[in-house]
């Protein structure tokens, strides 16, 4: 068969880039160095560590909070990572200090790794021993290693290579002959850093994992639709809706042009740092808010005892915007509910105008209730709070609202009832009280339960006690303050301020500078309140483990979860702390627990760790 002459000058040009790439690894290449030629151009997530002994040392005493890893090592996690039947790494020369990369395909079954080779011949031994063939791709020897099946196939651990002084392992001679071949490179790769020694960075092309396995998601979620069809009533409405909210959420996430996660594992902590970044001119970009720069302070109007604290700067020049896409979600999971539809436009319209009357901050704080129910504290800085607080009273009471949680949940629009209890003075302020009413009819109606029947006496005593929310509405200052409870002892609280301030802690760089908000989780809070409500649906003391974990959190001095964001040009940064003392506690309770239960003496304490 001829060539013509261009095709001869491409294919000239094929083999020069070939030779060439080939030629420029030489020694001293590392796995980092070379990710960007070999990696496919549909690479949907990347792993890149520059020194995998800090990196996965830092792993494993994060993992001795819970009680796992012993015996463990960088070394024998690399020698799992490169698949050859070793228990050390080094016994096939691979260098454990060195950098290290892990790629995954589209199709997210494809997994590439590249590995530093300390020596060289000493991973070509262990690769070639017991391997089912060998063969030549691109100029390179390979080795296929596995298993030959009773039927004749073969079940392939791992095609091997060794290109410089990197050590490759490929699921199939085809995808090696693919990475080695010219190619595009993956554009997640485009600007990408390595961090610190001590870390990993994880890259992640969201919107070609969304393409790539769309049509699998859309049948899925038809699917589920057809099963609500069968099932009918408020089940068959919820389905829908959050079906609905998914498609368009995926719309959103495909116009993201990567995710990058720094994650910094040590024994103190486990530190994740992101940024998503989303494509130049994405529509999204036009909703999102911007960059504020302030303080956080609102947050000292929360009062303390919390479960959970969040404070924010508001961007309310954006909120009609970001209202905007907020509508379109949910105006898709709607679209075939013409009432829903209307009351979601007209409830939009009122949020949108409340929001854009804000000022610049808000903080939010969930507390253990007087009940069922959490008790919510939300402050907000505003030009004029108490217009701001007149239209979130006529939001609260809209039957637009009620129509809407109609719609969402499939009941009748007349189940929920907003009574309004007038006014009383809390503290210095005049606060309004409203209350709504009728959760436990939506309850059962979301149930499918009809007139007249009875839950079980667990399940009544439950639904009771979620009956009614009650919300307090008052302001001071340039605040305007609402609280859920049923006396307003948090309103109390939040009106007189002086709470305490959210200082994340300062232990392995958790981004703070600069961020646009800060959060706090209390885990003991969590399991203490969860645990008290499992009291009060009859279960007997002791009977939850939640209880002594939650003590044992508060007697080692619990850090708790801290998170932070700020918004920047194309997307957002977010950091995210969990400290491995609480897990160590949490784990000490649970066991505390468990051998109360089963009458065994407690374990002795252990002692605090050191940090």
């Amino acid at each position: 068969m001829s060539i013509s002459g261009g095709s001869s000058r491409r294919w000239a040009t094929w083999i020069l880039i070939t030779t060439v790439a080939l030629a420029t690894v030489g020694l001293g290449a590392t796995p980092t160095q070379v990710a960007g030629q070999l990696a496919p151009q549909d690479s949907a997530v990347i792993l890149a560590v520059p020194n995998a002994d800090m990196f996965f040392s830092g792993i494993l005493g994060f993992m001795a909070a819970f009680g796992e890893g012993e015996g463990e090592s960088a070394s024998t996690a690399l020698a799992d990572m490169s698949n050859l039947q070793v228990r050390e790494a080094t016994e096939a020369g691979i260098n454990v200090a060195g950098d290290v990369v892990l790629i995954v395909a589209s199709d997210m079954d494809t997994t590439i790794a590249l590995l530093p080779l300390a020596d060289t011949a000493a991973f070509q031994r262990v690769a070639s021993e017991g391997a089912l063939s060998t063969g030549q791709v691109q100029g390179l020897t390979t080795w296929t290693r596995g298993w030959q099946m009773p039927d004749g196939t073969v079940d392939v651990d791992g095609v091997y290579a060794v290109m410089g002084d990197v050590g490759i392992v490929a699921p199939s001679e085809q995808v090696l002959q693919m990475i080695l071949s010219p190619h595009a490179g993956p554009r997640i790769l485009e600007g990408a850093q390595l961090p610190g020694a001590d870390s990993g960075v994880v890259l992640i092309d969201i919107a070609t994992i969304i393409n790539a396995h769309r049509q699998d998601i859309e049948q899925g979620l038809q699917m589920f639709q057809m099963m609500a069809g069968g099932m009918g009533g408020p089940t068959a409405g919820m389905i829908n809706m959050y079906t609905g909210m998914f498609r368009e959420m995926l719309n959103i996430g495909g116009q993201a042009e990567a995710l990058s996660v720094i994650v910094t594992p040590s024994a103190q902590a486990m530190v994740l740092n992101a940024d998503l970044r989303f494509q130049p001119g994405a529509p999204v970009l036009a909703s999102l808010p911007r960059h504020v720069a302030r303080d956080l302070t609102l947050n000292q109007n929360l009062p303390s005892g919390a479960i959970m604290r969040f404070d924010t700067t508001f961007d309310a020049e954006r909120s009609g915007e970001l209202m905007g896409l907020f509508t379109n979600i949910m105006g898709g999971a709607m679209a075939a509910d013409p009432s829903g539809q209307a009351a979601l436009n007209e409830i939009m319209g009122q949020t949108t105008a409340f929001y854009r009357g804000l000022g610049d901050e808000i903080a939010f704080g969930m507390y253990p209730g007087q009940g069922m129910m959490p008790g919510i504290v939300m402050a907000m800085r505003a030009p004029d709070p108490q217009t701001s607080l007149q239209q979130w009273v006529g939001m609260c009471a809209s039957p637009a609202f009620r129509q809407l949680m109609a719609s969402m949940y499939g009941i009748s629009p007349d189940v929920l009832r907003f009574e309004d209890l007038g006014t009383q003075m809390v503290g210095s302020a005049q606060a309004q009280h409203i209350r709504l009413s009728g959760m436990a009819a939506m309850m059962q109606q979301m149930m499918g339960m009809q007139p007249g029947m009875q839950p079980p006496p667990q399940m009544q005593q439950m639904m009771e006690a979620m009956d009614s929310i009650d919300y307090w509405f008052a302001s001071t200052g340039e605040l305007a303050i609402m609280t859920t409870e049923a006396q307003p002892t948090l309103l109390a609280q939040a009106l007189a301020g002086g709470g305490p301030a959210l200082e994340p802690p300062a232990m392995a760089g958790l981004m703070a500078v600069g961020a646009d908000s800060i959060g706090h989780l209390s885990l003991s809070g969590l399991l203490g309140w969860v645990d008290s409500m499992s009291a009060m649906m009859g279960m007997p003391p002791g009977a939850s483990p939640l209880g002594a974990m939650a003590q044992s959190l508060s007697r080692q001095g619990e850090v708790g979860i801290w998170c932070a964001g700020a918004m920047h040009e194309r997307g957002l940064r977010g950091g995210l702390l969990i400290p491995a003392s609480d897990i160590a506690a949490i784990v000490q309770g649970a066991q505390q627990a468990m051998s109360q239960s089963m009458g065994q003496p407690m374990a002795p304490p252990q002692q605090p760790l050191p940090y």
